[in-house]
């Protein structure tokens, strides 16, 4: 999922107050003392919002953040669990200045400082991997509260695998079960790094407690095919009339081991022949995962896909075992040229183009489903790849790489930047300073904000559009350093490339403790024009083979290289969100700083000898990208609208000189005669390629005499009263 969000517009009810992302309180002025915010931290009966004021005040941008520390390294081990958690919670916020206090911290004498070490430890973000080598003799402490905490920090901080698994694997020995259980579970936190520990949690299957042969066989899964060892044992407890380990979570194991797992396939049909139709899924899924060499189950798996509750997973799996699976080719025809299953086609169509050239008498139906602009989106692009899948040279021929798409590829005028002076010693230094001044920032912006999703230009007033959010949402306000940066433009591009990886924190955090937000995690997807070949290229590279962070945050404070990040998205006309709302009451963090595989691809993407041409030459194409029509609606064709919007405002401004002349001659072009709302308006819209007045918005700020003219002629020519009002709004 996680990750493929949508930036539609959309209109999201508020849910609750939300106030400023900053850090909030202790307010300036507040006369308490490091010792009373640590009373009121430590107190149970503390209110939730009170707490959270404590925790902030004894955070890392408390009024003593140094004394801060020195306190609660002293209150760690407190006897109470839940304040133990909040102790190393408010230690974690500090980040890496507490790792070597939590590391000496973990030799203290009293057990419960030493377990509340741990955890603060796999709370601090970056991942203190500095720390792996004292949380492994960590796992030797003679109290098991110690051990099973250390057990799970290893599995959050993911040190060097070649000493930590083996480490996490002994400790599935442990005396204590739930030592063991946590061992499992850090292991699988390793994923495929973890593969040294196959036959420990392979062994650790048999475990008297349910918990820990549980967490082994979910760790296995994580390993994925490495464990494929363990598939003998995995197959006993399917065939198996009582377990400690769910049945269920045995399969889905094997289904993640996949084509390591083919000696299951007997056992797996078995399965599937015995169960009821609503308890098929996990076997028919786990077949599917193991591919070709579970062609036998070919005509179950058929069977399924004709009647039953797993049938859509069945059809799914037929496609996954590959050419062998030619028989269900009909069946699958049946169901995408249904009008009764739109919902299924996407799956339908990568089935068909994983049995590959046998399924060439569905290469028709699928072409057809790939260029119906009224499809869903997923389904088109399936039907597309299935295409290219099955007939590879039909496909080249009829251009299938692109067919689905909302948008082509117009002329593209011809025309060249001229040549710009080389950037001085002088300016360079001026870009690096201002990179420097956005650890000052502290307020939300477009692209950093926890209740806000939206787009902006920094440099022209009254060029962002809200997108979704709370109604009652802060108020978004760009920083002037970061406003001159993205000025600045080509010259500041591949200062801010380079700095896309600095951690120095800003002073922004979200979401405060006010915010109605019900999780927040890390995402790495990128959007991008799906036409412009190198960006495209840029953004399927392969992750990179840095280990990304994980997991789910409670609070993220904006580091420089996110607020680079969303600069560079504001030049080259990119939604590049480093912090943004998404419904209901989630916050998703961007993050290049966090991920290797974002970085490396807005990079890969903007990085060059001559930015300035890479710059001008990605505006231009944007410019000439065109939305297709539907016949019905706007739906899609405004992904064109939107290209060529954002693409105009930045070359008037960037390359005005080129621009204005190519702009001035669109404006002078366009309809602008008023229309009933409904068809007439939308007929308008096609005909101009644009909305119409937000292209108007999008330039009307411009000084070009040319711009100027055309804007004028446009206010003789036009009856139409919103394009009336925009132009008697103009920004001065």
């Amino acid at each position: 999922m996680a990750g493929k969000l949508s930036l539609s517009f959309a209109l999201i009810l508020a849910i609750g107050p939300v106030g400023k992302a900053e850090e909030p309180s202790p307010p300036t002025g507040s006369t308490k003392t490091t010792a009373e915010w640590l009373r009121v931290l430590r107190d149970p009966d503390t209110p939730f919002d009170d707490s959270e004021r404590a925790r902030r005040a004894l955070g890392p941008a408390g009024p003593h953040p140094k004394e801060a520390v020195a306190a609660l390294i002293d209150a760690l081990g407190d006897p109470r669990d839940e304040v133990n958690a909040r102790v190393a919670q408010t230690l974690a916020d500090h980040g890496p200045v507490v790792v070597s206090d939590l590391v000496r911290a973990l030799k203290r004498p009293e057990a419960g400082a030493r377990a509340g070490s741990a955890a603060a430890l796999r709370q601090v973000r970056p991942r203190p991997v500095e720390a792996a080598p004292a949380l492994i003799a960590a796992l030797a402490d003679r109290a098991a509260s110690v051990r099973r905490e250390a057990a799970t920090a290893l599995g959050r901080v993911r040190g060097p695998a070649d000493a930590s698994v083996p480490a996490l694997a002994n400790a599935l020995k442990d005396s204590d079960s739930a030592v063991r259980e946590e061992a499992a579970r850090a292991l699988g936190r390793f994923g495929p790094r973890a593969r040294a520990a196959v036959t420990a949690l392979t062994v650790a299957l048999k475990d008297s407690e349910a918990n820990v042969a549980n967490g082994a066989a979910d760790a296995l899964g994580q390993v994925g095919p490495a464990a494929a060892a363990a598939a003998p044992a995995l197959i006993d407890v399917v065939r198996a009339e009582k377990s400690l380990i769910d049945r269920e979570r045995a399969v889905e194991t094997l289904a993640a081991i996949g084509p390591g797992a083919k000696e299951a396939v007997p056992a797996l049909v078995e399965a599937l022949r015995a169960a009821q139709s609503r308890d098929r899924r996990p076997f028919v899924v786990a077949l599917g995962a193991i591919g070709p060499d579970a062609k036998v189950a070919i005509p179950e798996l058929i069977g399924v896909a004709e009647k039953g509750e797993a049938w859509v997973d069945a059809l799914t799996a037929l496609g996954r075992i590959g050419p062998a699976a030619k028989a269900a080719v009909p069946v699958l025809m049946e169901v995408l040229t249904s009008r009764e299953y739109p919902m299924v086609r996407a799956d339908v169509a990568t089935a068909l183009g994983g049995i590959g050239p046998d399924a060439k008498a569905a290469v028709r139906a699928l072409m057809a489903v790939a260029r119906d602009r009224k499809e869903d989106s997923l389904a088109r692009e399936a039907a597309a790849q299935a295409v290219i899948k099955i007939d590879p040279a039909l496909a080249a021929k009829e251009g299938m790489e692109t067919a689905h798409l909302n948008v082509r590829a117009g002329k593209t005028p011809e025309v060249a930047p001229a040549r710009r002076p080389a950037t001085t010693a002088e300016q360079k230094k001026r870009i690096r300073e201002l990179i420097v001044q956005l650890a000052e920032i502290k307020s939300p912006d477009f692209g950093l904000s926890a209740s806000v999703t939206g787009r902006a230009f920094a440099p022209v007033a009254g060029h962002a559009s809200w997108q979704m959010g709370l109604l009652d949402g802060e108020q978004q306000r760009p920083s002037d350093a970061f406003r001159t940066l993205v000025e600045m433009g080509p010259s500041a591009l591949p200062y801010l490339l380079e700095a896309l990886e600095d951690r120095t924190p800003t002073k922004l955090i979200v979401p405060d403790a006010t915010s109605p937000v019900t999780s927040m995690y890390l995402d790495t997807y990128l959007l991008g024009n799906p036409l412009n070949r190198a960006e495209a290229r840029a953004l399927a590279r392969p992750a990179a083979t840095e280990d990304d962070d994980d997991g789910v945050y409670e609070s993220y404070k904006v580091k420089v290289g996110d607020v680079c990040f969303v600069a560079v998205g504001q030049i080259v006309g990119r939604p590049y969100l480093a912090v943004r709302y998404q419904p209901t009451a989630i916050v998703v963090v961007t993050s290049p700083v966090e991920s290797a595989r974002v970085r490396d691809r807005v990079r890969t993407a903007w990085a060059g000898p001559d930015p300035t041409r890479r710059l001008f030459d990605s505006l231009l194409f944007d410019y000439a990208t065109e939305g297709l029509f539907n016949g019905d609606s706007l739906d899609g064709w405004d992904e064109g609208s939107e290209f060529q919007i954002e693409a105009a405002i930045r070359l008037l401004y960037y390359f005005p000189g080129e621009a204005a002349p190519l702009i001035a001659a669109r404006l002078r072009s366009f309809d602008v005669k008023g229309t009933v709302r409904g068809d007439g308006s939308m007929k308008r819209e096609v005909k101009n390629g644009v909305r119409t007045v937000d292209f108007i918005k999008a330039v009307r700020w411009s000084k070009e005499p040319v711009i100027r003219e055309a804007l004028a002629d446009i206010a003789k020519r036009t009856d139409d009263p919103d394009i009336k009002d925009t132009l008697s709004t103009r920004p001065k």
